[in-house]
């Protein structure tokens, strides 16, 4: 069952800028707060100890909830372009809570392990711009309000980046993540083949490229990328060098005569006659 990959990829990626826009106002938000603390007091008394900003459980959350709400997205966005190769439509209703727990539980492992770098570099850089400004006779001879304003609009600029950076790193491992858990909820693993779609973009890996150039390969197996085994794009077994800034897809396809699993299974359907050339 061959797919369209342009059309696939394309699609992917458009959902992909919805998802990433989304989160990246909630996470600048957060850093604009923090940071916004930090220069009340470093304005206020010349406080250059910011250890009590970007909590870490703060942080685990923002990292849940971006993986459920990008997670979900996906999962509901490979359902529907499967509807029309199935005989009735699937209701996921049923596996709604156990996507959200599953996705949550993987954002939550993903951020375990990188939230104290994340917390430890925006702390630094608020440390290291306020100790500078502190030896600069010109700004310390300005008044509160223009120390503050100049600060914000710095900071804000910060939150930007710093809110871009953590989201894309992180969206197409839980949008990858999010269709291999809704391709298996749907068809046995053994029924399903898996695709590496590369990006469209022209900074895309050689190491990428060349495994979108691949043959599809059983569910269950993993891509060989730059000689790192990932089950999907942007997954963390492939290490940061394979996972940053990527923009690639997977496209599970359930191999001719697949059936459904599960409760799914129980509604009565099955997979209709044709292929994904259409998609």
């Amino acid at each position: 069952m061959p797919i369209d990959k342009d059309k696939w990829q394309s699609s992917f990626e458009r959902q992909l800028d919805i998802a990433e826009k989304k989160q990246i106002a909630i996470v600048k938000r957060f850093y604009k707060r923090e940071y916004n603390k930090g220069i009340e007091s470093f304005i206020a008394d010349g406080q250059t100890n910011f250890q009590l900003l970007f909590d870490n459980k703060d942080l685990l959350k923002i990292y849940r909830d971006l993986y459920t709400d990008i997670g979900m997205r996906f999962a509901k966005w490979y359902v529907n372009n499967f509807q029309k190769f199935i005989i009735k439509a699937v209701d996921t209703s049923a596996v709604d809570d156990i996507w959200r727990d599953a996705f949550g539980a993987f954002g939550s492992a993903m951020g375990a392990e990188r939230v104290t770098l994340v917390s430890g570099t925006a702390r630094k850089t608020l440390i290291d711009i306020t100790q500078r400004l502190m030896r600069d006779p010109e700004f310390m001879t300005l008044g509160a309000v223009e120390r503050g304003r100049i600060l914000r609009n710095q900071f804000n600029t910060y939150s930007q980046w710093q809110a871009e950076r953590v989201v894309r790193t992180e969206a197409t491992a839980a949008a990858n993540f999010a269709q291999t858990q809704a391709a298996q909820s749907i068809f046995p693993p053994e029924q399903l083949q898996k695709e590496w779609i590369a990006s469209f973009d022209d900074r895309v890996r050689d190491s990428h490229s060349e495994a979108g150039s691949e043959n599809p390969i059983p569910a269950n197996d993993a891509f060989i990328v730059g000689g790192q085994p990932m089950m999907f794009p942007g997954d963390p077994m492939g290490g940061a060098a394979e996972c940053i800034n990527c923009r690639c897809s997977v496209a599970y396809i359930p191999i001719e005569g697949a059936q459904t699993v599960g409760d799914i299974s129980t509604i009565g359907l099955g997979v209709a006659a044709g292929g994904l050339n259409n998609f």
